[in-house]
């Protein structure tokens, strides 16, 4: 009878460990892993960064000494990035760290600093993703070109400001102005030759015009070298002088600006920008670099821009609301707690109220007091009423 509950015993224990086992989700994909295209072989990890020379050298620099009391984990990400920049998440950048392995470039064009990462971020967004080549994946845009791109942003924001806030600019929107700009376009340039007179076309675009007319605009915006630069400027410094429209005098501060197209383009109010909310940039020509535009923004990766990430994006460094990101913050957060819901209330500016908090189990709120930035004052949280 012992012996048959012993047989039982190491029966249940094989059991529980073979669930344990295949409860690690990366450990069962590996297991499980189709035929997809693996390295032939793995990078050596160069001199400078093995873990001797990392250890026993701290005049390496940029380096985080193991003596200065930093983990071994954030040393090992500080050393992993300067190898390669991964484009996984933080959640699978954190777990997934190595330095036996160099970075390659995966089949949906974004580089990852092994197959730990590729995998976990194979399950978050659900896609096939592979192993493509070693090295950096090249940006289909470079940065002059994303540079360029940003300023056209810019300035097709700045049109559609103008188009609906200042009335001598919304009369040049019209089929007769569209004619007399494509009078002077027969040339042999394209529109990202000379970037800075595009606003004049910007003005025009979804008109529903002639025929002839449509198909010259087309042109323009598929960015075919049909432009004369020169007459260009001429058209672009005519519509938009003091006379007719005055941007540099009618329109926002680029504060101003930036907060107006986030609202605009925010199209379901939720403080988050999604690639499908930025259609408006279609107008601009060079779609190749409109997937590029929108991951250079996405700072962190997540699948949509705040406005912070947004204002930095359009080099601005300080033209966002404070507090709406804050609070975009505080309820992403929530929603892997429970019995915890943020109440953050803003001035109608978009700064802090002096007092923040959070319900806890919908009846206790913690609260706290801090500055119009929404930056916590230490030592005020308390369960009690208090004034800030």
């Amino acid at each position: 009878m012992r012996l048959l509950d012993l047989r039982n015993v190491i029966l249940l224990s094989y059991l529980l460990l073979h669930l344990i086992v295949n409860s690690d989700p990366i450990e069962k994909e590996k297991r499980t892993r189709p035929n997809y295209a693996r390295p032939p072989s793995l990078i050596p990890v160069p001199e400078e960064i093995r873990e001797g020379y990392v250890f026993g050298n701290s005049n390496a620099p940029g380096l985080i000494n193991k003596e200065d009391g930093e983990g071994e984990s954030t040393q090992r990400l500080e050393l992993r990035d300067q190898v390669c920049e991964s484009k996984a998440n933080t959640g699978c950048r954190s777990r997934c760290i190595s330095l036996e392995e160099q970075c390659f470039c995966a089949t949906n064009g974004d580089t990852y600093r092994n197959q730990c990462e590729m995998s976990c971020m194979r399950k978050i967004l659900r896609e096939k993703i592979n192993w493509s080549h070693f090295g950096k994946c090249e940006p289909v845009c470079s940065s002059e070109r994303i540079d360029t791109y940003k300023t056209m942003v810019k300035d097709l924001l700045m049109i559609e400001y103008l188009k609906k806030n200042v009335k001598r600019c919304e009369k040049l929107v019209r089929c007769k102005q569209a004619k007399l700009v494509m009078d002077y376009t027969e040339g042999n340039q394209t529109v990202s030759e000379c970037p800075r007179n595009l606003p004049a076309f910007l003005l025009f675009s979804g008109l529903d015009c002639s025929d002839m007319l449509q198909l010259k605009l087309q042109r323009v915006f598929e960015d075919e070298p049909s432009i004369n630069c020169a007459a260009a400027k001429i058209v672009n410094n005519k519509l938009l002088n003091d006379k007719n429209c005055a941007r540099s005098r009618k329109g926002p501060n680029e504060k101003k600006l930036i907060q107006w197209s986030f609202d605009m383009l925010d199209k379901n109010v939720d403080r988050h920008l999604m690639e499908s909310e930025l259609n408006i940039l279609l107008k601009i020509p060079d779609h190749e670099c409109g997937e590029t535009f929108f991951s250079s923004c996405d700072e962190d990766h997540d699948g949509y821009v705040r406005e912070d990430e947004w204002s930095r994006c359009l080099g601005c460094e300080d033209c966002y609301r404070p507090c709406f990101v804050f609070k975009s913050k505080r309820e992403e957060r929530d929603r892997t707690r429970r019995f915890i819901q943020s109440v953050i209330s803003c001035t109608r500016e978009g700064y802090c109220n002096k007092r923040q908090c959070e319900r806890q189990f919908n009846r206790h709120e913690n609260c706290w007091c801090v500055d119009e930035d929404c930056n916590e004052i230490p030592g005020t949280k308390s369960y009690a009423r208090r004034t800030c």
